[in-house]
């Protein structure tokens, strides 16, 4: 049944980052059926103010932002939040009055404080998207009290695998309301280079291993790719520390602002996709991009990130560097093994980071 649906998502593209690129993955694939409006605050760049039409059933409506924004964003912290919350509130309470939507989509904790009062006062269907982890316990904290408050009014609650169930399970939530969903790409422009490289698929014997071996050239770098913001947490100084005391052997790649349409590129081009978060993280959308375009994938083994790479990528220990040197240079030295990895991590994607992931967020709809 065809509804409309308000979307409420304080990072949207043109912002990049693995938030910003879920949002709108999930509003163009909501806007093939439904009436979606979503309401984000504009881009730190200041562009985007208004209406944006991309389709008929489907707009983004902006606002300013509530407090300044640096380059390296690290989130919104409780001060900023607390300005924010109103006026976005304010907004989407004129826009419920105006389109009588039937259902809006909570992008993280604040938005979900926002979708709480509109369900009080509009009788609309509320569900909340968790997109971080931020460890609750079972012992009181005001912002434990206030998230369970709020996550107990939602009709949905989508969490990223069984780490988000883990986080908020404290809070005392009904496991009705929740429901595991997975990442997805376009796999259409998220895949290997169509033509080259050193891919291939089902059983191998040891006889084509062998000759494989032989054919690959051990004398080319390999190219290790971290995408992420220049952050501490992001762990950039781990990556940095191993790039130094391997002099040139191999090449690294660092990117930040890359706009995501030309991200594929970068992935195809790299062997090895680095994740190595000193934080705990919850699930990570380069990490399905990456390994969609064939690269290795290595993660720290904070957070959701060992989950998520479960049966095809490396999990590392971030607090020591040396962990990951060594991962990387018998990466460099065996190239069959290498190889694995690829390919493990691209069969994987293939069947796992498909949109058919996001035909959960239709049960909503229902």
């Amino acid at each position: 049944m065809h509804k409309r649906i308000l979307i409420l998502a304080p990072f949207y593209p043109p912002n990049l980052g693995g938030a910003e690129t879920f949002a709108e993955g999930l509003a163009h694939y909501l806007a093939k059926d439904h009436d979606v409006v979503v309401l984000a605050f504009k881009s730190f760049d200041g562009e985007g103010i208004g209406y944006e039409i991309f389709r008929d059933d489907l707009r983004v409506i902006r606002i300013d932002w509530a407090f300044k924004r640096g380059k390296a964003w690290s989130g919104i912290g409780i001060k900023n939040a607390f300005r924010i919350i109103p006026k976005m509130l304010l907004n989407a309470w004129e826009l419920q009055k105006e389109r009588e939507f039937d259902i809006v989509l909570c992008n993280g904790l604040c938005s979900a404080c926002i979708g709480a009062i509109l369900k009080v006062f509009f009788k609309v269907r509320v569900g909340c998207i968790l997109l971080a982890l931020y460890g609750f316990t079972a012992k009181f904290s005001i912002l434990g009290t206030l998230a369970g408050g709020v996550l107990k009014r939602m009709d949905k609650i989508y969490l990223e695998g069984e780490g988000g169930v883990e986080d908020i399970l404290p809070l005392g939530v009904d496991l009705y309301k929740m429901e595991m969903f997975q990442h997805w790409v376009d796999q259409r422009f998220f895949k290997p280079e169509s033509h080259g490289g050193y891919f291939m698929f089902g059983n191998v014997d040891r006889e084509l291993m062998h000759k494989i071996k032989k054919s690959v050239r051990n004398d080319r770098k390999i190219k290790v790719l971290f995408v992420g913001r220049p952050l501490y947490e992001k762990g950039i100084d781990v990556v940095r520390k191993v790039e130094q005391r391997l002099k040139g052997e191999i090449d690294f790649e660092y990117i930040e602002d890359v706009p995501h349409e030309e991200l594929a590129r970068h992935y195809q081009m790299a062997d090895v996709l680095i994740v190595p978060s000193l934080y705990a993280e919850g699930f990570v959308r380069v990490v399905a991009e990456g390994a969609s375009c064939g690269c290795a994938v290595i993660v720290s083994d904070r957070g959701s990130l060992p989950e998520m790479v479960k049966g095809f990528g490396i999990v590392f220990d971030p607090s020591d560097y040396h962990h990951l040197l060594y991962l990387i240079e018998e990466l460099n030295k065996n190239r069959v093994m290498l190889i694995n990895h690829q390919n493990l991590a691209l069969e994987y994607a293939r069947k796992n980071f498909t949109e058919k992931n996001a035909e959960i967020f239709s049960g909503i709809c229902s």
